[in-house]
């Protein structure tokens, strides 16, 4: 578990810290406690509650409270889309003076997902909503389509096919919202409502850690230390080792990842996590080298900077026969160059258990021996069973390189659908970009566009690290820019797949 940096105000960073690693104290309950109040009339302040017949129980009672005319508005689904799946409600109710919260971003950084308005003026036909800043905006309709993915193991690409679309305003209603529909979302101002008491394991801290400051929230009634509940994970993790063992584990991973992770350098953090497990190996730690080969998993996008790492093999844990630690000799082997000896290795795993990890292994251990044919049949087994909606990072990138390099098919599209789910990855970037530069190919360029340098820069002849630099610079300066580059990208995708 990585350490949250959501909160700027530092004593209720302290404080999550700790209800997160239930060591909440006496005087954290009292500082929390003193939020036991009600918002000022007028403030845009969202109500968390536990289950969604409270929310709606809420939203439906503050409409019905404004003297006001309701508006229907009924969205249009063509094709085949899961209406368990909808964005928004297929039938929005909204009157003049509704709390409202935006569930998408504005393609012109109007609004985020979460922003929270309240509606201003209402037609058949528009929406205008007024911001927390005092601005009024229109709202325009959204389109959303269902997409399902399919690789084709003879053309060898990953086909999307749209199977249907909704269209509907970006809106709900806002007084309440559930605390699991609010993950990913960061709120200024926050009540929650305790009268249900406090939930499922984990609950409390995933909604205490929604809103930005201390100030900015509000509680219902008094939290009672009975309602910080530890995950059972972590119960159950924390019964094999006193807390000291458990807690410094996590300070070392914390610390050797957190920089990396922090510029979203994930190969350097998938590193970092790989050299930890060796290192927990050789001193017969075989739990936490386990997890931490979790951990590696979970981040390695591309693991070409880390072919090499492991300088010494963990060999005490050589000719222990479990399907874990054979899997751990593998990874080892692999990236301490003994390409023959991974394979050797998770082969044995593959016959016991044809995990994708194993798979992983496998192919980037034929890769290394130059067997790209046989790779290739790994990968294709590994696509076939994306979950898209969520894919392999990992496994997509490294198909996208084979296809690319190896197999004679281009794997550009590839690399665009692994950088729209991961944005922030650069080397996804670079990567397409040498892609695109082996065929000749550029981004398309818009006359007079006024976020068009990054863009330029990627279409230009300027070397790989000084395209990074500018990309991460750009990053942190021009945040308009990144923007226009990932959506020029996104069009090579929809053109392309």
């Amino acid at each position: 578990m990585l350490k949250v940096y959501r909160q700027e105000d530092k004593a209720f960073l302290n404080l999550l810290e700790n209800v997160r690693f239930n060591k909440i104290s006496s005087s954290d309950i009292l500082l929390l406690n003193e939020r036991v109040c009600q918002p000022q009339d007028g403030e845009m302040v969202i109500t968390l509650t536990s289950t969604n017949k409270v929310a709606n129980s809420i939203n439906h009672s503050k409409l019905s409270d404004i003297n006001a005319r309701e508006y229907e508005y009924e969205g249009e689904i063509t094709g085949v889309f899961d209406e368990k799946r909808l964005p928004v409600d297929k039938v929005i109710r909204l009157k003049v003076g509704a709390q409202v919260i935006f569930t998408r971003n504005d393609m012109y950084r109007r609004w985020a997902n979460g922003t929270i308005g309240v509606v201003e003026r209402l037609s058949e036909t528009e929406v205008f909503v007024k911001l927390e800043n005092g601005l009024i905006h229109g709202v325009p309709i959204c389109s959303w389509d269902a997409i399902t993915y399919e690789y084709d193991r003879t053309e060898r690409k990953l086909k999307k096919n749209i199977t249907g679309s909704f269209k509907q305003y970006p809106l709900k209603l806002a007084w309440a919202i559930t605390i699991h529909k609010s993950q990913g979302m960061t709120f200024d101002k926050m009540s929650l409502d305790l009268s249900y008491g406090m939930f499922v394991e984990g609950q409390l801290y995933v909604a205490l850690s929604r809103v930005r400051t201390l100030g900015g929230l509000y509680l219902s009634s008094s939290v009672q230390e009975c309602s910080v509940l530890t995950n059972c994970e972590i119960i159950d993790y924390a019964s094999e080792y006193n807390n000291e063992y458990y807690i410094n584990n996590e300070i070392e991973r914390g610390k050797a990842v957190y920089a990396p992770l922090k510029e979203c350098e994930y190969d350097i953090a998938a590193r970092e996590y790989l050299m930890l497990a060796a290192k927990k190996a050789s001193a017969g730690d075989l739990k936490e080298a386990q997890r931490c080969a979790d951990y590696f998993f979970s981040t390695v996008v591309c693991d070409d900077i880390i072919f090499g790492c492991i300088e010494k093999i963990p060999s005490n844990i050589e000719r222990i026969d479990n399907v874990e630690c054979k899997l751990l000799m593998a990874i080892f082997n692999l990236y301490g160059g003994y390409y023959d000896l991974a394979l050797k290795g998770v082969n044995e795993v593959i016959k016991i258990h044809e995990s994708k990890e194993a798979m992983y292994i496998k192919s980037r251990a034929l890769m290394k021996l130059g067997k790209y044919s046989e790779a290739d049949e790994v990968n294709a087994t590994l696509a076939e069973n994306f979950d898209m909606s969520a894919p392999d990072l990992k496994a997509l990138y490294m198909i996208a390189l084979l296809n690319d390099l190896y197999i004679n098919e281009p794997g550009i599209e590839l690399m665009c659908l692994l950088i729209e789910k991961s944005p922030k990855y650069n080397n996804g970037i670079l990567t397409l970009r040498a892609m695109m530069k082996r065929r000749s190919k550029k981004l398309e360029l818009p006359m007079n566009s006024e976020n068009s340098a990054l863009v330029q820069a990627f279409n230009s002849e300027l070397d790989d690290v000084s395209f990074l630099e500018l990309l991460k610079k750009s990053r942190k300066e021009d945040k308009e820019g990144v923007l226009f580059l990932l959506h020029q990208i996104k069009k090579v995708s929809d053109t392309k797949i």
